[in-house]
């Protein structure tokens, strides 16, 4: 299953990269989403930011699920590398549960307009588990695409807040 998530912003592209990875950004996407993050690792090399996050749901999966799949809570990890100067991020998700069955990859653009600048989230989910897979694959697409527009509405806010100060 595809899904794509769209957005613009009153700010350039590198400041948009700043405000992704802003401590206060991390802090309140944490609360909206539920999810606590850990950064596992992280290395440049050659201007290309290669890092490995752990993410662990706060909530618990729907009962269905969570007998299907043996746990009580999502979690994966989410490789990313992002490259600046390309405005790219690849990321790639993978999960503790069923690792061969779970394919989850994706590309972020960020891009200049004239009004500031555009974000595209375009990803895949294919979840290969029979009866269930179609409808797990919902959910998570679901989820990311949730997380990306919770992402979208705290950057908002926080371009908002400093441009009032």
């Amino acid at each position: 299953m595809r899904f794509t998530v769209t957005d613009e912003f009153a700010c350039t592209p590198e400041r948009l990269w700043e405000l992704l990875e802003d401590g206060e950004f991390i802090k309140r996407l944490e609360e909206r989403t539920e999810q606590r993050r850990e950064l596992i690792e992280e290395e440049i090399d050659d201007g290309v930011c290669h890092r490995r996050i752990r993410w662990v749901s706060q909530r618990d999966i729907p009962g269905v699920m969570k007998k299907a799949l043996g746990i009580d809570r999502l979690e994966y990890e989410h490789d990313q590398r992002i490259d600046r100067s390309e405005g790219t991020m690849h990321w790639e998700v993978t999960t503790p549960f069923v690792p061969r069955r779970v394919e989850v990859t994706g590309t972020t653009r960020v891009e200049p307009t004239d009004e500031g600048c555009r974000r595209m989230v375009e990803g895949q989910v294919q979840i290969r588990l029979p009866l269930m897979g179609k409808k797990m694959e919902q959910k998570l697409a679901g989820r990311l695409g949730d997380a990306e527009r919770a992402a979208a509405s705290i950057v908002r806010e926080m371009l908002n807040e400093s441009a009032g100060s």
